[in-house]
């Protein structure tokens, strides 16, 4: 019987420090929004459509839609109207059952950008290339190795990934992917992002778009 009641103990200890734990994350994160002039909001779409989704509405990787945003974030970082989500889903194939967190955060963008990709450059990519399907290629050879690049005008990309845009994005963390047109720049990273990561991590798209040249921010809108 006292071992039943020792497991019981060890139970309850092991949630109330679980949930110890989520409480300070959380009171991290809040202090991170408030400090960057953001608002969260918690659970933000059960009430239906709402506007912070519209920059990230069409992204595939974030499966189930708004339902499935935990929390979202809105206001101005140096005069520009960000949003930013955390999204979760479940995948499970009938034995292991694994929770997808991605975590994004987008700006606005002059509207004539073009659609660029950025995704991991993979071993299957490498022989596509070799296969001759290859993707645009920029000045540093770094970048190349670490990004495919998939884009409507492939003139205008070049102009916008400027060498500076290369050599900041070059160190970009494995599990993010870029998604620049329709007016938005959008930053997804497969993973939650830390309380102590989250300020550089909201400022990401603002620091791809302070490095594009000024003729390519003829109409960048400010909120």
């Amino acid at each position: 019987m006292w071992l039943i009641l020792l497991a019981a103990v060890v139970l309850i200890v092991i949630v109330a420090l679980a949930s110890g734990a989520r409480r300070k994350t959380d009171l991290n994160l809040e202090e991170v929004f408030q400090n960057a002039g953001l608002v969260r909001q918690h659970k933000p779409f059960s009430s239906g459509p709402d506007f912070r989704w519209q920059p990230f509405s069409q992204l595939p990787a974030l499966k189930g839609g708004p339902k499935r945003v935990n929390w979202a974030a809105a206001g101005t970082i140096e005069g520009r109207d960000v949003f930013a989500i955390e999204h979760k889903y479940v995948v499970s194939t009938g034995q292991v059952t694994a929770v997808i967190v991605h975590t994004a955060v987008a700006c606005r963008c002059p509207a004539f950008w073009p659609a660029i990709e950025l995704k991991p450059e993979t071993f299957f990519h490498r022989l596509a290339d070799r296969l001759g399907a290859s993707d645009v290629k920029l000045e540093s050879e770094r970048f190349n190795r670490r990004w495919r690049v998939q884009t409507s005008d492939p003139d205008l990309a070049l102009a916008i990934l400027t060498p500076e845009a290369q050599s900041m994005l070059e160190t970009a963390p494995r599990p993010e992917t870029w998604h620049i047109g329709d007016g938005w720049i959008r930053v997804v990273r497969r993973a939650p992002v830390k309380p102590e990561e989250l300020p550089a991590y909201l400022r990401r798209p603002l620091d791809l778009l302070a490095l594009a040249p000024p003729e390519m921010l003829v109409d960048a809108p400010h909120a």
